[in-house]
């Protein structure tokens, strides 16, 4: 049986910040911060994923998009829906993360992504990750998003995990990195914003950038 990598995927092998970007560009458009108006996406995407019943995320970005006009007093962001759509289906990933999971593939690694996502919007993902990923566990196959345990306890069960060796590589310190905390799970912790862990959550192993997990799957 081949060692089991999971990996977070959206901020630990795609970079997210477009989304963010064009949000923003949005509001500059109809001469509004679009910093703000970035934030107010945020703050409905957060409390759609993680505080009402469970939607997928394509439909998930359409409502964001309309409670944003609701909390602005505007009615232009629910029409830029299919624009967003675009965006998250275009994003790419960060620039050394491809070569490191042909070097894991070739090191007889299982790749599996454990992702807060729907296959409408993977499928993508997966192409600009050139396909090298074996397998993917997504929100839409469990109804419900991490850091929620029901999305790890199902990953667990499929894959086996607990008579494998295994590790979870991922950027999300509260999605992924308490949960795996909750059950035992090995953990790497890719801290690209330079952020500050805490003691409760140790151990785990914390890297800047993904090709420096290297080192420790050989």
């Amino acid at each position: 049986m081949k060692k089991l990598i999971t990996f977070d995927c959206y901020g630990t092998l795609i970079d997210t910040r477009p989304i963010d970007q064009e949000v923003a560009k949005i509001g500059n458009e109809h001469h509004l911060d679009g910093d703000k108006v970035s934030a107010i996406y945020t703050l409905n995407d957060a409390r759609l994923m993680y505080a009402e019943p469970y939607i997928s995320l394509d439909e998930l970005i359409r409502t964001a998009l309309e409670r944003c006009d609701i909390m602005m007093g505007t009615n232009f962001m629910k029409n830029e829906y299919e624009r967003m759509l675009h965006v998250y289906k275009s994003l790419q990933p960060f620039p050394e993360v491809i070569d490191v999971l042909k070097e894991l593939r070739q090191r007889d690694y299982q790749l599996v992504i454990m992702s807060n996502s729907c296959m409408s919007i993977m499928e993508h993902n997966l192409k600009a990750l050139d396909n090298q990923i074996d397998e993917v566990i997504l929100a839409e196959d469990v109804h419900a998003y991490k850091p929620q345990l029901t999305f790890f306890k199902q990953a667990e069960e499929q894959l086996n995990v607990k008579n494998r060796e295994h590790c979870h590589v991922a950027q999300g310190y509260f999605e992924d990195i308490i949960p795996c905390t909750l059950l035992d799970w090995k953990k790497v912790w890719v801290n690209r914003e330079n952020e500050k862990g805490i003691a409760a959550q140790q151990p785990y192993k914390e890297v800047q950038t993904l090709d420096q997990i290297l080192p420790l799957f050989n």
